[in-house]
C-alpha cells in the first residue's frame, strides 16, 4: 500500500498511475517513466512542479 496523508492506495492502481503520484508527491526524486502507458505520459506533462530529463 502506498500513504499519502492517510489516504491509503492498493495494487488496484496501474503502474503509470503511482508513478505519476510518486512524481508528484517526490518532486526531488528521480522516477523511472518506462513503464508508463500513453495515458500516464499525457498526464506527466500536466504536472509542474517535477523537473522531467
Amino acid at each position: 500500500m502506498i500513504d499519502y496523508n492517510d489516504v491509503y492506495f492498493n495494487n488496484c492502481l496501474s503502474t503509470g498511475s503511482k508513478i505519476l503520484l510518486n512524481i508528484y508527491r517526490y518532486p526531488e526524486l528521480c522516477f523511472n517513466v518506462m513503464e508508463c502507458g500513453d495515458n500516464a505520459l499525457e498526464l506527466l506533462a500536466g504536472i509542474k512542479k517535477d523537473n522531467i530529463l
